[in-house]
């Protein structure tokens, strides 16, 4: 009974995420985003304006823009990229002990600071790589932790997941598309039961590559959240974790069937061998 709740919660938080989805893009088709960003528009074009004239949602998207415009020049003053990249890696890295926000803000804050879109990506890249990387060679050395511990409960879903004692590597992938699933316990997993370091890396990152890019555009494109540039990944991200989570339940289902089915067959061997 509490399986099929749980999956019947995955399945109804995955098909919200995808009916976000569409909701927020037929928005983006209706709504005259131009009209609301008309103050930044005429200041863009060298007019002079009363912002006064606007309407509210118009003078606050307006403020907003100083406000973060101020902050750019602010981070460009600072001058440095390289302090910022080694910052973020720093950040990157520490996740692997502490988890102190999301790698989602993490990778959103690099779009934001560093001065190109494809540096940020490859900065996002290699401190993800970095983080996956120690937490997979902390799980080989020390082992899985808890999570293995609860593993051994259930042989059949252990079994599964190792995939003849090496590690499943379309599991790994499916882990890695979804939203908010803890990076260290998969890397630490997976370190454990040995999986193929430079395979588990390149499929992790692939996992995780939508969604990093994602962010990463997000927040390139924060001083003007009602461009397409901003709101696409929105919308590409919602996409990818609704169908994602319905990916792991569907996942979830076919272990739980093989577990019964695994269970059953070894009850009818044992009342043949006892008849006989």
């Amino acid at each position: 009974m509490k399986e099929d709740k749980a999956k019947n919660l995955i399945n109804y938080f995955g098909a919200t995420l995808i009916i976000l989805a569409i909701v927020l893009l037929v928005m983006t088709q209706n709504i005259n985003f131009d009209f609301i960003k008309a103050p930044t528009i005429y200041k863009d074009a060298g007019f002079s304006f009363n912002i006064e004239e606007f309407s509210k949602i118009q003078q606050d998207y307006f403020n907003f823009r100083q406000r973060m415009t101020n902050f750019e020049e602010s981070i460009a003053q600072f001058g440095n990229t390289g302090y910022v990249i080694i910052v973020i890696l720093f950040l990157f890295a520490l996740k692997s002990v502490i988890t102190i926000v999301p790698i989602s803000a993490t990778c959103f804050l690099s779009g934001a600071l560093l001065p190109s879109l494809l540096l940020a990506v490859f900065v996002n890249f290699l401190g993800l790589a970095i983080l996956m990387s120690m937490k997979y060679f902390w799980g080989k050395k020390f082992g899985g932790g808890n999570i293995s511990k609860i593993l051994k409960r259930y042989p059949f879903i252990s079994e599964f997941l190792e995939h003849n004692g090496s590690g499943n590597p379309w599991v790994l992938f499916a882990f890695r598309l979804v939203p908010s699933f803890p990076v260290n316990l998969i890397s630490q997993l997976y370190g454990s039961m040995k999986f193929n370091f430079k395979n588990y890396l390149l499929i992790s990152l692939a996992g995780f590559s939508l969604k990093l890019v994602s962010f990463t555009i997000m927040g390139g494109n924060v001083f003007d959240p009602l461009s397409s540039a901003f709101i696409a990944p929105i919308i590409t991200i919602l996409f990818v974790s609704g169908f994602s989570m319905l990916l792991i339940n569907a996942i979830i289902s076919f272990i739980t069937k093989y577990t019964g089915d695994k269970y059953k067959q070894n009850e009818d061997k044992t009342e043949n061998i006892e008849k006989e």
